[in-house]
């Protein structure tokens, strides 16, 4: 990871744990960082802080905070994931010259793409949007 960069939830468990070989995803074919544990450490934030930002300020409930925080937690690694699937498959390390050192913009925004998507139809289904 670059030292501009600043860590994520997962990035800082990843790097406590230091994952042996096993305990990489199924996915180690399509990016070789993810592990369980950084999943598993990841949904776990997400879920707090959407039950933290939503719930705490009497936008959800508590059940509904937390099935969005799921839903975020589930969507965002699949952005990343399809991200990563689609350089892969195209044979480039940078999905774009503008900020090429960390994998291009679509690299620091598949993420987000995925999640707000999964976020608005979920909310629209809760009747909270």
């Amino acid at each position: 990871m670059p030292a501009k960069e600043a860590p994520t939830a997962p990035d800082l468990v990843r790097r406590s744990f230091q994952a042996p070989g096993p305990n990489r995803l199924w996915v180690a074919d399509i990016t070789y960082v993810a592990t369980w544990e950084g999943f598993l450490f990841g949904t776990a934030a997400t879920i707090f802080v959407a039950f933290v930002a939503l719930y705490k300020q009497h936008y959800l409930s508590i059940w509904q905070s937390v099935v969005l925080g799921a839903a975020i937690a589930i969507a965002a690694p699949l952005g990343d994931l399809f991200e990563s699937a689609l350089k892969r498959d195209m044979q480039v390390k940078d999905s774009g010259r503008l900020l090429a050192a960390h994998g291009g913009v679509l690299d620091r925004i598949d993420s987000l793409l995925f999640a707000v998507v999964a976020s608005y139809y979920l909310l629209r289904a809760l009747d909270a949007a």
